[in-house]
């Protein structure tokens, strides 16, 4: 067990190290970069927006600028230079900065003359000289003879010496935008911290602009600047380390400033708690996983070593040479293995066996077997009570013990086969007395109650039917008189005949006997009996020859016929049926049946000839509860009869030493056997 324990110890161990790789691999190869291009576009999106608020800012001073150049009285200055253009426009240039965000303004004429040039810084609070444009690049005068020829606006920033400048250049043109040209009328903003501050706070972004020779460029920026400077304009822009590079041109569209840009960051910090939760669930549900793969291979591993134990244990068993043992396979029922024991009880080899099914060996029908071998298999049900068939053709019973195992991965039926023939006829026999000792004590409690019962009844009666007698001879012979002393006499001759059937009953009757051919008697009994029975009753009588003789008196024989066949026809009731009788001899080796009266009756161990007399009905059966009962004084099921028909017919066997049998089956019918000891066989024919 440690061992095993022990190396799924290590597994996990190893499989905890490989999850934590593979999730960093995730995190730093997927799921990073994956935010940080989120964050870069996000940060691009922002520095496309300064970017285009600084085009905004030139835009709206180039409207400006239009709306002067195309000002008669700017047209009409740049003919004839007039004073009062300068007074009444623009006398103070602090004024027109605060007012109109124009720190500039500068005319120059068709040959680049300077006709006009004011200026006011609002960093440094004052004008400046008229060297504004010195050390410019480019150069404002190298802008204008291109401007003047092409006759197209310019726009943009313009690095001075005075810090950057936003320039929008046009042609001075009259009210109506036609020319000639006069000239070019420049406007110009000073773009200073201040500027920077209120526009990055417009468009909601940190922002900040170098120029290469600022001096505020770390090595690393000032070699990025380079590098995005060299570059195509299609790729002058980078992110590094949380900001947004950009190079943004100058009015020669020649690179000037690098815009940088700082990411918001919220996408990393997002990405960083999903990545941190993500690596923690999966983390957990892979420790779980790991956990739960290990127990299993734990059980898995713990469960072969059982399982080989087992089939150890189930190898050592199956060899046991004293109960015998099958393999069967539930499915198709075929004997898969079979142990020495088996191959000893039922007289196969075991190669013989393996060959066989169950079928060959039980006796129970198919659909019923295969009924057992399901239930077997689902391990409903482990007991069953089978008759198996050995080679040498004997049936024994047996006791199978049977549950569903797997051997070597094959769901298979183990079965254990205990003989109990001699445990049932033990009981059988064990039931038999039983039965026999309560019938015999029930009889001998009910013989001595009848006749003591019946020899008082007959005295009382004999005292009855004498006074009777003498009242007959007393009194006149009227004939209501006559009529009710024979009517009580009928009665009392009546009630002495009841007597005298409870000691038939008893079996003491002093009646003569003789030898007598049974079928010739029970033949006249039956032709009498004939036209007594109802019309829906077939009688059928059958005998044999030769004819049994036995040793009795004709009438107690014919009315035992009688009240067999008064049985019968009461069994069938108002049903038609058919009642049969048949005379012949049976030998005590065919006696069937389990109930046999009187109890104390046994079948000789010898075979031994008997003169049978058979009543057989068609009609409704005995129960199995009631056929201990039905040779009891009165005992009757049904509503016509009295109850001493048949114990008349025990009382006869008690007397003649004879025995009768009963077989009953409910709804079909029943069969009475009477078996007298036989004297002789009468001559045939």
């Amino acid at each position: 067990m440690q061992p095993i324990i022990a190396s799924g110890v290590a597994l996990l161990s190893l499989g905890l190290i490989v999850v934590v790789l593979l999730l960093w691999g995730i995190n730093g190869y997927i799921i990073q970069p994956a935010f940080l291009r989120l964050e870069e576009k996000q940060a691009l999106e922002d520095a496309g927006r300064v970017r285009s608020a600084l085009d905004g800012e030139i835009a709206n001073l180039g409207t400006v600028a239009i709306d002067w150049a195309n000002w008669d009285d700017t047209y009409a200055f740049a003919q004839d230079q007039n004073p009062d253009y300068v007074q009444s426009n623009y006398p103070v240039p602090a004024t027109l900065s605060r007012d109109s965000k124009v720190d500039l303004l500068a005319i120059f004429d068709r040959s680049g003359r300077r006709l006009l040039l004011g200026n006011y810084h609002p960093g440094v609070k004052k004008q400046l000289g008229l060297d504004i444009f010195s050390g410019s690049v480019p150069p404002v005068f190298a802008l204008l003879e291109p401007l003047l020829k092409e006759k197209k606006a310019v726009a943009g920033l313009l690095s001075t010496n005075h810090g950057l400048i936003i320039l929008s250049a046009h042609h001075i043109l009259d009210s109506k935008g036609r020319g000639p040209s006069r000239g070019v009328l420049i406007m110009g903003r000073f773009f200073t911290p201040a500027s920077l501050a209120a526009l990055a706070k417009r468009v909601q972004v940190e922002c900040d602009f170098f120029m290469a020779d600022g001096g505020r460029l770390s090595p690393a920026e000032q070699v990025l600047f380079s590098r995005l400077s060299s570059s195509s304009t299609r790729l002058r822009q980078a992110f590094r380390q949380g900001f947004q590079y950009q190079i943004y041109p100058d009015i020669a569209n020649q690179p000037l400033l690098l815009l940088r840009s700082k990411a918001r960051g919220e996408i990393l910090t997002i990405g960083k708690s999903v990545a941190r939760l993500l690596n923690i669930s999966l983390f957990l549900v892979s420790s779980v996983l790991l956990v739960c793969l290990l127990i299993y291979r734990v059980r898995m591993k713990i469960s072969k070593e059982s399982l080989r134990d087992s089939e150890e244990r189930y190898r050592t068993l199956f060899a046991n040479k004293h109960t015998v043992m099958l393999l069967i396979d539930p499915d198709t029922g075929s004997i898969v293995d079979a142990n020495p024991a088996a191959c000893r009880y039922y007289g196969w080899s075991l190669e013989a066996l393996k060959t066989m099914c169950i079928s060959d060996i039980n006796t129970l029908a198919g659909d019923k077997l295969s009924a057992a071998l399901e239930l077997a298999g689902s391990g409903n049900c482990k007991r069953f009570v089978f008759k198996h068939r050995k080679a040498d053709g004997s049936i024994a019973d047996v006791e199978v013990y049977s549950d569903p195992m797997v051997i070597n991965g094959e769901v298979l039926l183990y079965s254990i086969i205990h003989d109990i023939t001699e445990r049932k006829e033990a009981e059988k026999n064990r039931i038999r007395l039983e039965r026999q000792l309560r019938q015999a004590l029930k009889v001998e409690s009910l013989g001595r109650m009848a006749a003591a019962v019946a020899h008082h009844y007959n005295n009382l009666l004999c005292v009855v039917m004498g006074n009777l007698e003498l009242t007959r001879d007393i009194l006149p012979p009227s004939l209501a008189s006559a009529t009710t002393l024979a009517e009580a006499m009928a009665a009392a001759k009546r009630a002495s005949e009841i007597g005298q059937l409870m000691l038939a009953y008893l079996g003491q009757t002093d009646a003569e006997r003789e030898p007598l051919k049974l079928g010739d008697v029970c033949g006249q009994c039956l032709s009498d009996l004939r036209g007594e029975l109802p019309e829906q009753v077939t009688l059928d009588l059958a005998l044999s020859a030769p004819d049994p003789v036995v040793q009795a008196n004709s009438s107690q024989i014919c009315l035992l016929v009688e009240n067999l066949v008064t049985n019968a026809c009461e069994a069938l009731g108002d049903r038609s049926g058919v009642i049969s009788v048949a005379v012949g001899t049976l030998s005590s080796d065919e006696v069937s049946g389990s109930h046999y009266f009187p109890a104390e009756f046994k079948l000789p161990s010898q075979s031994t000839d008997y003169a049978c007399l058979e009543v057989s009905d068609t009609g409704r059966g005995i129960e199995e509860n009631d056929i201990d009962k039905i040779f009891d004084p009165f005992f009757s099921t049904k509503f016509t009869g009295r109850g001493l028909g048949l114990p008349l017919v025990l009382g006869a066997m008690k007397s003649y030493g004879g025995l009768v049998s009963v077989e009953s089956v409910p709804d079909q019918g029943s069969r009475f056997r009477v078996l007298l000891p036989i004297l002789a066989l009468g001559v045939q024919g």
